[in-house]
């Protein structure tokens, strides 16, 4: 009698299908660390255009205002609600908000709206040296603000 079975045996088997398990466990484990981390690279570009777009709006200010008392002048469609009667009465910017002990301000829609940034448009803020702000973005149980 001739013995010679081909095919695979049991533990071969399971050894493959533990090995397999691991693989793919591993594969969907950095799949979702990546989705997280593409999401934390948008809201941070996100944020920089933001920042970038206030200062060039700063910047046009200064340049439209410069026979006038800039300090004042330079936030007139930057901050949301400052307008050039503002700056004429030399209106002290009112804080928005305090995020991690610094004054922030919130920015006006309308540079939103150029940057086709609709949606949670009050959570953008600007502080004094023009550093973007956002209330609170949550990656990883850490917060972001900016």
């Amino acid at each position: 009698m001739n013995n010679n079975k081909r095919g695979i045996t049991l533990v071969a088997l399971i050894i493959t299908m533990v090995v397999m398990a691991i693989f793919v466990s591993s594969i969907v484990f950095l799949g979702v660390g990546a989705i997280e981390e593409a999401q934390l690279a948008e809201f941070n570009s996100r944020v920089s255009k933001v920042e970038e777009a206030v200062n060039l709006s700063i910047s046009a200010n200064l340049l439209k205002y410069a026979e006038n008392e800039l300090d004042f002048y330079q936030w007139v469609g930057v901050i949301e609600g400052y307008t050039e009667s503002d700056a004429q009465n030399s209106t002290a910017l009112q804080v928005t908000k305090d995020i991690d002990g610094i004054s922030v301000y919130r920015v006006e829609t309308d540079i939103l709206d150029k940057l086709k940034i609709t949606e949670n448009q009050n959570n953008y803020y600007i502080d004094i040296d023009g550093t973007a702000y956002y209330d609170y973005y949550m990656y990883k149980s850490a917060t972001y603000y900016n």
